[in-house]
């Protein structure tokens, strides 16, 4: 007697299972690693888009004549944000300390707010960098630079993007840091 089955055998279903197992265990890392390429990209894009924007505002700072630090420089912002002696942005809100040569670490998150146009939220550092729920941190150490963490899809010991800026030179570089707290 000869019978006609139709369907696939234990033995070729047990096969079938391992090997797509297999697959996904290989597969998995790259797509994760296309979230952490995705959120590098990001933190790069945004850090591009805050230095254009303080050239810009430097560049409006030079053709309105270098007004003085207690004057804001219009059309960035609420209008509201104040150059350092050298015209780039320092202050938010209130005149610059000492003639726009100091800088007080809570305008560093109130300039990026100010000049960027993103939807990035930002929270001052408080006492350490995590946890975080916010896509950036704002560092401020005294040394007269803002340090900007982007926190989104990190972790704590895991290397971060950071820019580092200066309202005084407009220095403004990317480098990465894993941060002690």
């Amino acid at each position: 007697m000869y019978r006609n089955t139709k369907g696939f055998t234990l033995i070729e279903l047990v096969v079938v299972i391992v090997i797509l197992g297999i697959l996904a265990v290989t597969a998995a890392p790259r797509f994760l690693n296309v979230s952490r390429d995705a959120h590098l990209a990001r933190a790069k894009g945004a850090f591009a888009a805050f230095i254009n924007s303080s050239q810009l505002y430097h560049s409006k700072w030079l053709t309105t004549g270098e007004p003085d630090s207690s004057l804001p420089l219009g059309g960035y912002g609420d209008g509201d944000i104040y150059p350092s002696y050298t015209g780039y942005p320092l202050a938010v809100g209130h005149i610059p300390v000492s003639g726009g040569t100091k800088l007080e670490g809570p305008d560093c998150s109130k300039i990026w707010t100010s000049l960027m146009n993103t939807d990035l939220t930002i929270r001052d550092h408080g006492s350490s960098v995590f946890p975080s729920d916010q896509d950036m941190v704002s560092w401020f150490t005294g040394d007269q630079k803002c340090y900007y963490y982007y926190t989104s899809g990190f972790g704590p010991g895991e290397s971060l993007q950071r820019l580092n800026y200066s309202p005084f030179t407009g220095e403004a570089e990317v480098t990465e840091s894993t941060p002690s707290s």
